[in-house]
């Protein structure tokens, strides 16, 4: 738990919580447990576990007008994947990658930072890209520099923390 309370220890411990929980899981066993998972969410059978309606009706909307979206996320790139799929959005997913170490499932080569723009440039993915939302400055700040439109969802950094050379616009969503 200890580690989960700082930024430079999070992925590990993360990745020991990822690895309890999935020891002796084989590759199809993790995914029929994610399917699970992504179901319980979206019938809303989880009490703290929901999807912003307020994202969903952005993301839908961006899709509308013809933008490609990308979601780049530091959790398990093949949880998102399921998540999003649940949804029946067709939208790209790039996250964490996990690999079984010891008979059980942790991630590597943590996609956060500046590992979500790297990845985006491996997709030919170049900047300034239409638009970048955030719920972390400190995690997403290069991601979030290099979107014409800079976007802090649900965040509590104070305003006079914020960059200044270029604009984020704060948002709540619900």
């Amino acid at each position: 738990m200890l580690l989960m309370k700082t930024k430079t220890y999070k992925v590990i411990g993360s990745s020991l919580f990822v690895w309890i929980a999935t020891y002796g899981l084989s590759k199809t066993q993790l995914q029929h447990k994610i399917e699970h998972f992504s179901q319980a969410i979206k019938h809303k059978q989880l009490e703290d576990i929901h999807w912003f309606d307020d994202a969903l009706v952005v993301l839908k909307q961006h899709i509308q007008d013809g933008k490609t979206v990308i979601i780049a996320t530091a959790a398990p790139e093949i949880l998102a994947q399921t998540l999003i799929r649940s949804i029946g959005l067709n939208i790209c997913v790039i996250g964490t990658p996990i690999k079984k170490i010891w008979g059980g499932w942790v991630g590597y080569a943590h996609c956060r930072h500046i590992e979500k723009v790297q990845r985006l440039h491996l997709m030919g993915v170049q900047q300034p890209w239409y638009a970048s939302y955030s719920d972390d400055l400190e995690a997403d700040y290069p991601l979030l520099k290099h979107g014409q439109h800079a976007y802090l969802i649900n965040s509590k950094t104070p305003h006079h923390l914020l960059p200044t050379e270029f604009k984020i616009t704060m948002l709540q969503w619900s």
